[in-house]
């Protein structure tokens, strides 16, 4: 079943035009676990969580909740 950080994770790989070969291969993982990741059927390690906001420069809130940080959204002028 979905959630959303597999919802977040496709978005952010499908912006970056990242196959899910191309991000297994920079976490050094199998592209099925991506796949599984995507699907919701399992979820990647907390360090591989951490590596995910590195590789699409998103903050936790984001890939995991969707969320925009809030204070980033302030310095920018959009709220």
């Amino acid at each position: 079943m979905k959630n959303k950080f597999s919802e977040q994770l496709t978005f952010l790989r499908q912006q970056k035009k990242m196959s899910q070969g191309m991000l297994s291969s920079k976490l050094n993982i199998s592209r099925q676990s991506i796949s599984k990741w995507e699907r919701g059927d399992s979820e990647p390690s907390l360090d591989t969580i951490l590596n995910l906001t590195t590789i699409f420069n998103v903050d936790l809130d984001f890939l995991l909740l969707g969320k925009e940080n809030q204070k980033k959204l302030l310095i920018q002028g959009k709220i």
